[in-house]
C-alpha cells in the first residue's frame, strides 16, 4: 500500500507542476475572436512502477536520470506527465509546444520544455520550424516520451537510453513529396542543445552539444516506414576533469618509468569538451493492424573515451489479439572500445596515486555500455485512451559495461551479471 501511495504522490506532484506550465502556455496564447478555433491542447502520461532485484545497481530509464531515492523499486523512472499545446494563426503559421514532467536531473521550466517552436508551411511540401524542436534522427523522435503510442513500457534502453538529448534549439526544414505510392520526407536540422547530466547522487554537469547537424529521410508506404539519419555534433562541457588531468600531468612528468607513461596516456585521453560525435542510424517499422514489427540499427563514433561508442540496435515483434498485444524484443549495445584497465600498480607510489588511478579508470568506464536485453511483455488496451502494460526485461551486462545503470561502487561494475527488471505501467492520453 505504501508503494501505491508513493506512486500517486509522484503523479500528484507532477500534475501540480504541469498545471502551472499549462497555465503559462495558455496565458501566452493570443486572445481573439478566433482563438478558440485556432487553439488546441492535448495531454498524455504514464504511471509506471519498476522493480529490479539487485542491491548495488539502480535502474535508470535513460542517462539523464539521477538515482531514484527508492532504489530497488520506484515509481519515478517511468512515470511521465506531458502536455502539447498550440495555436494555428493561419493555414501557414502555427506555434506549438510540448512540456514534459519526468524524473530527470534538471527540474526547471526550461528543462521541461521539449518543444517550443514557430512553424511556417508555405505549401504542403515544405515547412520550416524555428525554436526548440525534437531531435529527429530516430523512428520514435516525435513520440519518445509518449508511452501510449508505443508497444512497450519504454523504448529499448540500449538504443534510446544512452542519448541525453531530447531536443535542439535552432531550426529545421522539411521537404515532402510523393513518388508513386511512397511518401518521402527529407529533413535537415541545425542548432545546439544542453541538458543537466548526473555524475553521482550529489554532482552533475551541463552536457552541451554545439553545431548539431542532423539529416534524415523517411519513406512511408502502406504499413511500412523506413528511416535513415545522420547526426554530427560537438560536445560542450567537461565534467570537472581539470584536477584529475593536473594530477596525471604531475605523475607523467615525475620520471616514474612505466607509471609515468601510463599517466600520460590517461591524461591525454581524459577529455570531453570539443569531442566530435557522429551518429548513423537506419530503422524500419511495419504495422498492418495485427502485426507490429520494428527495428533500428545505429553506429556511434566519438573522439573521446568518455562517450559511449559502438554499435546498437533492437528488433521488436508484437501481435494484436483483440485488446491484448503480447510482444518480444531483443536489444544490444556492443562497445567499440575495450574497457580501460590498470597497466601498472600505482600503489607503489602511495595511497594517493593508487586512488587517482582507480578513480580515473572508473571515469573512463562509467559511460561504457556493453549489454544485451531480452524483453517480454503484454499491452492491454482496456479503454479508448488508456493502456496497461506488464513487462519483464532480462539484461546481461558485461564487466565495465554499466553505462545504463548506477553502480554503488567501482568494484561492483568490474564483473558482469544478469539483471531482471519487472515493470508495470498505465499509459493514457487526454
Amino acid at each position: 500500500m505504501q508503494e501505491i501511495r508513493n506512486g500517486f504522490a509522484v503523479l500528484r506532484l507532477w500534475s501540480r507542476a504541469l498545471a502551472g506550465l499549462v497555465a503559462a502556455v495558455c496565458a501566452a496564447m493570443p486572445v481573439s475572436a478566433g482563438a478558440v478555433d485556432g487553439f488546441h491542447l492535448r495531454g498524455f502520461g504514464s504511471l509506471g512502477y519498476t522493480h529490479e532485484h539487485t542491491d548495488d545497481v539502480a535502474f535508470l530509464r535513460d542517462v539523464t536520470q539521477p538515482v531514484p531515492p527508492d532504489r530497488d523499486g520506484t515509481w519515478r523512472s517511468d512515470s511521465i506527465l506531458g502536455v502539447q499545446a498550440g495555436y494555428r494563426f493561419s493555414p501557414q503559421w502555427e506555434f506549438a509546444t510540448q512540456l514534459v514532467a519526468r524524473h530527470r536531473e534538471g527540474s526547471s521550466l526550461e528543462d521541461a520544455v521539449e518543444w517550443a517552436y514557430l512553424a511556417w508551411r508555405p505549401t504542403d511540401a515544405f515547412d520550416l520550424r524555428v525554436g526548440r524542436v525534437g531531435k529527429d534522427v530516430f523512428l520514435l523522435s516525435d513520440h519518445r516520451s509518449l508511452g501510449y503510442a508505443q508497444t512497450w513500457v519504454r523504448p529499448p534502453r540500449e538504443f534510446y537510453g544512452w542519448i541525453p538529448l531530447y531536443s535542439i534549439d535552432g531550426a529545421d526544414l522539411a521537404w515532402r513529396f510523393d513518388a508513386g505510392q511512397t511518401r518521402f520526407t527529407f529533413k535537415t536540422q541545425l542548432g545546439r542543445s544542453s541538458t543537466p547530466f548526473p555524475l553521482t547522487e550529489d554532482e552533475h554537469f551541463d552536457f552541451g552539444a554545439d553545431r548539431i547537424r542532423n539529416l534524415s529521410v523517411l519513406a512511408e508506404r502502406g504499413p511500412w516506414q523506413l528511416k535513415a539519419a545522420l547526426s554530427v555534433f560537438e560536445v560542450d562541457g567537461d565534467p570537472h576533469l581539470d584536477p584529475a588531468r593536473a594530477a596525471l600531468g604531475g605523475l607523467a612528468a615525475g620520471g616514474f618509468g612505466p607509471i609515468s607513461d601510463e599517466a600520460a596516456r590517461l591524461g591525454r585521453d581524459l577529455h570531453l569538451d570539443g569531442t566530435t560525435v557522429r551518429y548513423h542510424s537506419l530503422g524500419a517499422a511495419y504495422d498492418d493492424g495485427r502485426w507490429v514489427l520494428q527495428g533500428e540499427l545505429a553506429r556511434v563514433d566519438a573522439d573521446s573515451h568518455l562517450v559511449a561508442s559502438g554499435t546498437t540496435g533492437y528488433l521488436s515483434v508484437a501481435r494484436r489479439i483483440g485488446a491484448f498485444t503480447p510482444y518480444v524484443s531483443l536489444a544490444r549495445f556492443h562497445p567499440s572500445r575495450d574497457a580501460r584497465k590498470a597497466a601498472n600498480d600505482w600503489a607503489a607510489l602511495g595511497a594517493d596515486a593508487d586512488l587517482l588511478q582507480r578513480r580515473v579508470l572508473a571515469a573512463y568506464n562509467t559511460f561504457r555500455i556493453d549489454q544485451r536485453t531480452l524483453t517480454l511483455g503484454v499491452r492491454w488496451d482496456f479503454a479508448d485512451q488508456a493502456a496497461l502494460k506488464l513487462q519483464w526485461d532480462r539484461s546481461h551486462v558485461k564487466g565495465h559495461g554499466y553505462g545504463l545503470w548506477q553502480v554503488d561502487n567501482v568494484v561492483g561494475g568490474n564483473e558482469g551479471r544478469r539483471i531482471d527488471v519487472l515493470s508495470i505501467s498505465m499509459d493514457f492520453v487526454f
